[in-house]
């Protein structure tokens, strides 16, 4: 027979290391992107553009989602045009992590009234916002609502690197 302390023994022995492997990696976290946004942003911004879209200035990125642009390392807002089109590109450097969760919820924000905006007429601009795409990855932000979001969003993902 197997002395039971020693079985016990092993097992507090085991769920300190397991403790010790989460605390480790949840520290580690998400550490960001090193690049600057001049650096990110210029192949999403090729797969976006088009001629129904154009840089937007500072001021619209604080109209719809409710933030300066000084406040973070790095803005870069694409909007449409014209109201009937729903396409759009934001793409943002935190100056904190922390500030991460604030724009999240506020592009959810946006398209979710961008979809009560359209729901009821335009019916393709309703799908582009209903398959836009919001995320989050350490110090780096990405929204779009385009026909290819997940391209872009996969190509953001790898330009982090």
């Amino acid at each position: 027979m197997v002395n039971r302390a020693f079985v016990l023994r092993i097992i507090s022995f085991l769920m300190v290391a397991g403790l010790v492997i989460v605390i480790i990696v949840s520290m580690s976290g998400s550490r960001g992107s090193r690049k600057s946004i001049d650096e990110v942003s210029p192949v999403l911004i090729q797969l976006f553009e088009n001629d129904r879209t154009e840089l937007s200035p500072e001021r619209m990125f604080k109209k719809h989602y409710g933030f300066n642009a000084a406040d973070f390392d790095g803005v870069v807002l694409y909007s449409p045009k014209s109201n009937m089109d729903a396409e759009e590109l934001l793409i943002v450097k935190l100056a904190d992590e922390n500030q991460g969760e604030a724009l999240l919820a506020a592009a959810e924000q946006r398209r979710a009234d961008q979809m009560n905006i359209y729901e009821g007429y335009a019916p393709e601009q309703y799908d582009l916002c209903k398959n836009g795409i919001a995320d989050l990855q350490g110090n780096y932000f990405l929204y779009v609502v385009h026909e290819n979001a997940a391209e872009i969003d996969s190509s953001f993902r790898k330009a982090l690197d």
